[in-house]
């Protein structure tokens, strides 16, 4: 299990200084409460933690607060936001690596602890992701859905082997809460800093379809933290934030560098002449969060800048939006079908 050190890269010093409050666009009204009891803190997550991470929720029958109009506007918000979306993953994968309840399972697994197999990973992660998002999630036939039980089933796996070997509950109900925060969180507290422009209408669709998503992944109503309004998903993802995320980058777990260069070294090996590294991402993270960034090479600076300036196109071109979010979509569909199909009927 990793275990605390003193951060030794300078992520100490990135924080210091106090965060700045950023009105991105204004969000107006109150929408309704969702009829549900769910977890209103961190601390009511936490309950979760002695609670296996699926609670066996039957994917063949949709929840009774299922509504499907709903869900379907908030796939279209990704197709709409595709590179944004993917922006925003790929910056909360890499502060996600900080803490320990998401890292220990990939250290456990050594799947990602390589550049090359680190690309594999979350290539592969990211095309089960946007599969939910342009498939019919609740149709047993579709890739999208087989695509889900093959990752609710990679779960299940990892948990009973982590937890033949340890007194600890790993893959819980409060580690996946913190897990459906770091999917989605970034682009419903921070949609413009990813150059996303829209409404709070459209972002709490977009909270609804990842409470389906939560459901048919085997997360308990009471721990879903989409399951109430926007207002309600934001402040939770926010102390989510404050008081897991930001700590644990200030004092990361032994294996952060290693797993953290490995899937930084990973993507850059699809790209010939821009590369990043973890520093940068985190930098340009923690502008996008509001937070001032403290000190960072010149090259590192130069890259977050790079992120900075691919923002701004991505909000103020839509031509250039729209082509880049047709060709990471024309690219899903093309593997999906075939990818999921062939892994399901390995595991069945």
């Amino acid at each position: 299990m990793a275990t605390s050190r003193v951060n030794p890269i300078g992520f100490r010093q990135i924080l210091t200084k106090e965060p700045f409050v950023r009105v991105t666009i204004g969000f107006i009204g109150v929408l309704p409460r969702a009829d549900i009891i769910m977890a209103k803190c961190l601390l009511d997550l936490k309950e979760g933690e002695t609670e296996c991470g699926d609670c066996g929720y039957d994917p063949s029958s949709l929840p009774s607060w299922m509504d499907l109009e709903k869900f379907k506007r908030g796939q279209e918000f990704f197709r709409q936001h595709t590179m944004s979306i993917l922006l925003a993953l790929y910056c909360s994968l890499t502060t996600g690596l900080s803490i320990t309840n998401l890292l220990d399972p990939l250290v456990f697994t050594k799947k990602s602890d390589t550049p090359s197999k680190a690309l594999s990973r979350y290539v592969y992660t990211f095309l089960h992701i946007a599969t939910w998002h342009i498939g019919n999630v609740w149709c047993a036939g579709d890739s999208a859905h087989k695509s889900l039980q093959i990752v609710r089933r990679m779960h299940r796996n990892v948990a009973e082997k982590m937890n033949s070997e340890s007194e600890k509950l790993h893959v819980s109900q409060y580690d996946m809460a913190l897990v459906q925060s770091g999917f989605m969180g970034a682009v419903v507290m921070y949609p413009w800093s990813f150059g996303i422009a829209c409404s709070a209408s459209e972002l709490h669709d977009y909270i609804f379809f990842w409470r389906g998503i939560g459901y048919l992944l085997g997360i308990d109503d009471k721990y879903n933290i989409c399951s109430g309004t926007y207002f309600e998903t934001v402040a939770i993802c926010k102390e989510i934030e404050q008081k897991l995320l930001l700590p644990s980058l200030k004092n990361p777990p032994l294996e952060f560098d290693r797993m953290a260069d490995a899937y930084i070294e990973g993507t850059n090996m699809r790209r010939r002449f821009l590369t990043f590294t973890k520093e940068s991402v985190v930098g340009f993270s923690l502008g996008a969060m509001g937070h001032c960034v403290g000190r960072l090479s010149f090259r590192d600076r130069m890259r977050v800048w790079w992120l900075k300036a691919l923002v701004v196109f991505i909000r103020w071109c839509p031509l250039f939006s729209r082509l880049n979010n047709r060709l990471i979509l024309r690219s899903v569909r093309q593997f999906s079908h075939v990818l999921f199909r062939g892994d399901s009927k390995k595991q069945s």
